[in-house]
């Protein structure tokens, strides 16, 4: 199982244990793999349709982004290619007539689609897996999923549908890694600030 670091940025800085952009970044990214992954919850484009596209485009190009900032349109998953994207996140909730086979026309880069139940428990039955994905982010963790049955069978109805899809889970919890195994997770979203607990827990 793969597990990726997460950083999410809030009023165009990361939030990671009060320290502010730009060194706390650069930091984690020095310390990061060449070729590895990283995931940035782009809290300003999901919440304001204001990503922080400058951020990504001045950072150097040794990890693969996955960038998870709230595309409305499609000039908006332009632009988030340009910044450097190589993986892309795009949310149902944000833009009702999502076309896949549009965005496939522009890149060749991976499309997920990214699920936060706690934003769209209201709307759980017009989530929908269209075709041409290459899976599901669950942004999620197991607690969060479980805290009602309701939510927890709309969990596990969205994993059945996922066939050959891959499934990526924002976890907190080290000790859930093997529920998430069992479910046929391809990896784990795990704030950066948390990835020795799972390191130390033998992940």
């Amino acid at each position: 199982m793969e597990i990726i670091p997460l950083v999410c940025i809030k009023d165009r800085k990361p939030r990671l244990e009060g320290k502010k952009y730009p060194s706390i970044l650069a930091e984690v990214l020095e310390q990061l793999d060449e070729g590895s992954s990283i995931y940035f919850l782009d809290a300003d484009g999901i919440e304001k349709d204001k990503p922080n596209l400058c951020t990504y485009q001045r950072l150097p190009s040794r990890q693969n982004m996955w960038i998870d900032a709230g595309p409305r349109v499609l000039g908006d998953v332009v632009d988030v290619i340009m910044a450097g994207a190589t993986t892309i996140i795009v949310r149902q909730n944000l833009w009702p007539k999502l076309d896949i086979e549009r965005i496939r026309e522009l890149t060749e880069n991976e499309i997920y689609i990214g699920i936060d139940l706690k934003t769209q428990a209201k709307n759980l039955n017009n989530v929908r897996l269209p075709s041409g994905i290459d899976g599901l982010i669950l942004l999620n963790n197991r607690a969060e999923i479980e805290k009602e049955f309701k939510t927890a069978d709309f969990v596990r109805e969205l994993i059945r549908r996922l066939d050959k899809h891959k499934l990526y889970v924002y976890e907190s919890n080290p000790e859930n890694v093997y529920y998430w195994e069992k479910r046929g997770a391809a990896g784990l979203l795990v704030d950066i600030n948390k990835i020795e607990r799972f390191k130390n827990h033998g992940f």
